[in-house]
């Protein structure tokens, strides 16, 4: 997760009146925040948690919970590359790895 105050700009929709807006975002979570909102899905507040779990919440009421661990697990699985991602992936454990992938397979780490 990135420091307080480490943001970038995103354009985002005006969950009010549907506009497309500039608004600072924590960096490390960005990319996924810019996502939801290219594929219509209105964001109308978001925090990386900044070491601790963080939250993004839609205009619809559902919240994406934000949880570093699981984040990074899933980047590799889901071939997203990451320098970040790989130096944390090498740290695992083997049963970090064995756990992340039954997980992935019975439906308990999604994305």
């Amino acid at each position: 997760m990135c420091e307080i105050g480490d943001t970038t700009t995103v354009a985002v929709i005006c969950s009010v009146d549907g506009t497309i807006k500039e608004e600072q975002i924590d960096r490390c979570i960005a990319p996924i925040v810019q996502a939801l909102n290219v594929a219509n899905i209105v964001t109308t507040e978001s925090c990386c948690g900044h070491g601790s779990p963080g939250v993004i919440f839609m205009a619809d009421g559902r919240e994406l919970e934000i949880k570093t661990w699981k984040i990074v697990r899933l980047r590799k699985f889901f071939d997203i590359p990451s320098t970040t991602f790989i130096k944390e992936y090498k740290e695992l454990t083997e049963q970090d790895r064995t756990d992340l992938k039954k997980g992935i397979d019975d439906g308990t780490y999604s994305y």
